[in-house]
């Protein structure tokens, strides 16, 4: 997806907006980590991380001998998101610029991939908009699964579609 199929990304104003909805939603992600069970020492992959996305409660929960990639595309999310790293800091966090569509990462490098809603601020008519509104549910894990190089097999992937960014 090329930023300018990205609509939600031009102002300081929306960065924080997208902060303030990830630590609403963090309760609802610690809850989920809950029942997944222990992630220490895992590598976790982030994909379309914005300016903080669950960075935090990954890097908690996998520790120092884990590791986190937050991946996003748009300049501002990875200042914001790179800014949240060394605000808290999360050492265990590498913040990488990419197309989620594109990844340059290692293939099978990750234990569990979250994407959160992914496809809501993709412009109408771009392919990965397209894309999204033609998956369903369980044809989006398992098409993540096969075009996605990076999730090892037997990996936990997480989609989250309620709240957008």
């Amino acid at each position: 997806m090329s930023q300018r199929d990205y609509l939600l990304s031009d102002s300081a104003s929306e960065l924080e907006r997208l902060r303030l909805q990830a630590r609403v939603w963090e309760p609802e992600i610690e809850a989920w980590l809950d029942r997944l069970g222990p992630i220490e020492g895992w590598h976790c992959l982030d994909l379309g991380c914005g300016a903080m996305g669950i960075l935090g409660p990954l890097s908690r929960r996998a520790g120092p001998s884990g590791r986190i990639v937050g991946v996003d595309i748009d300049p501002m999310q990875l200042r914001g998101a790179r800014a949240f790293v060394a605000e808290t800091p999360l050492a265990n966090v590498e913040i990488i610029e990419a197309d989620a569509y594109a990844s340059p990462l290692p293939a099978g490098s990750f234990e569990l991939t979250h994407v959160r809603f992914l496809f809501a601020p993709s412009r109408p008519g771009c392919s990965a908009h397209e894309r999204a509104l033609r998956l369903t549910d369980e044809a989006w894990a398992a098409s993540l699964r096969s075009k996605s190089r990076t999730v090892r097999r037997g990996a936990a992937i997480r989609r989250r579609t309620r709240g957008i960014g």
